[in-house]
């Protein structure tokens, strides 16, 4: 599941975090995957709050924690 993160990762931002043209589809993927990747990681944790990384159904991201999760994955 990993690399496929930084698989869309790549596809949707450049090297300096500015998103690329890829289409919505893509950026449906990453938040999803992300979504998925972040509820994995934290499944023991009793408290943990789920992180926002977009809405699934326009594309639209949260660019910051989707860039936060890029560089903590890497």
């Amino acid at each position: 599941m990993k690399e496929r993160l930084q698989e869309l990762m790549n596809q949707v931002f450049d090297e300096n975090g500015c998103i690329k043209l890829c289409g919505r589809q893509t950026c449906i993927k990453l938040i999803e995957l992300s979504t998925e990747f972040d509820k994995a990681t934290h499944a023991k944790d009793a408290d943990y709050a789920p992180i926002n990384f977009g809405n699934t159904h326009t594309g639209y991201m949260n660019v910051e924690n989707l860039l936060k999760l890029r560089s903590e994955i890497s």
